[in-house]
């Protein structure tokens, strides 16, 4: 969690990933048939690989079906939960760049 602050401090990173959101928010949103329905069959009671062809890892839908729970189930929040993954892989992989390798260190004096 340091790692974080320390990273959100630069304000040139801080600048791209505003940048990055925005972009994300402005550009068409294809929601997928099965972000939307898998979820529902779960809410309705049917299980997977017997009731439903889940060509899919079980993960996603799960997730989407809790997510769903809390706040609804439309394509806004499935656009919003998807920028918020988007966002959360950007942060993970600048942390792992800034620990593995000297690039993008604040510098001191």
């Amino acid at each position: 969690m340091k790692w974080l602050l320390k990273l959100l401090r630069n304000p040139l990173l801080l600048t791209l990933l505003v940048v990055h959101i925005t972009i994300l928010l402005c550009i068409r949103f294809t929601a997928w048939p099965e972000m939307l329905i898998y979820p529902y069959l779960l809410e309705r009671g049917f299980a997977f690989y017997g009731e439903i062809v889940q060509p899919y890892m079980p993960l996603l839908p799960y997730v989407l079906h809790f997510i769903f729970g809390l706040f609804g189930t439309s394509v806004a929040v499935l656009h919003y939960f998807t920028i918020a993954v988007i966002v959360t892989i950007d942060l993970l992989l600048l942390g792992i760049v800034q620990t593995h390798f000297k690039v993008l260190r604040p510098q001191t004096v």
